[in-house]
């Protein structure tokens, strides 16, 4: 997760980061989930991580979160906190004395997905056109162990580009045992195909490109915080 944050003038303080997510859409802050081998996902997500900024003005940091996001298309609240001092606990609410400087602010996220096709039923085919070139990856709503890559490669030239913009569209077949190929390489301004070949609804969920240039609708999610 990447977080946009602001430092004022001479403030003298090493800024705490605080995140947590209500995973579990129960209203709280508090659960720890298991993700199996992976580990424990807990709620209170990062806890009490100093940033170590020293200069003012807009700083970019990436931080490190375990998610436990099973309904990969259900919205979920984010709490991010940015203080002089610890949270206490996992509560979210911070300490009963209240911080000296710091920001609050909670995030409803709706919407995951850079892209997706429409509901496919049995025999029916969607298409995405990909513009941007960089790494892709997607996944089955109906059956989100299955997934797929689509790996988008500069058009170089104006020609190239109207060229792939006029062939057919590379062909993924969707099926009991998941996406067929489940890499593919096009070119910038290609499409790509799905075809649904199985008795059910199949479709195609694509996240955030994680190349060098984001989807128009897509890319890192910047979360501001000004520290006051």
């Amino acid at each position: 997760m990447q977080l946009s944050v602001k430092l004022p003038e001479g403030l003298s303080i090493q800024p705490i980061l605080n995140i947590w997510a209500d995973w579990s859409r129960d209203g709280d802050w508090e659960d720890a989930l298991d993700c199996g081998a992976t580990g424990t996902a807990r709620e209170w997500v990062v806890q009490n991580m100093s940033l170590r900024l020293t200069q003012s003005g807009w700083h970019t940091i990436e931080v490190p979160v375990l998610p436990y996001h099973p309904a990969q298309d259900a919205a979920v609240w984010l709490r991010v906190t940015l203080s002089d001092r610890h949270a206490p606990n996992a509560a979210g609410a911070g300490p009963d004395s209240s911080y000296t400087f710091g920001e609050t602010e909670d995030y409803y996220l709706t919407d995951f997905a850079a892209w997706r096709t429409p509901v496919l039923a049995p025999g029916q085919t969607g298409e995405q056109t990909f513009q941007g070139a960089g790494q892709f990856s997607y996944y089955d709503p109906y059956d989100p162990a299955q997934t797929g890559v689509v790996s988008v490669y500069p058009a170089g030239t104006a020609a190239a580009a109207a060229q792939a913009r006029a062939a057919a569209p590379v062909e993924v077949l969707i099926t009991a045992a998941g996406f067929t190929p489940q890499f593919v390489d096009i070119t910038a301004g290609q499409t790509v195909r799905w075809r649904n070949t199985t008795g059910r609804a199949h479709g195609a969920v694509g996240g955030s490109n994680v190349g060098v240039e984001p989807l128009p609708t897509g890319g890192p999610r910047y979360l501001p915080l000004v520290l006051k």
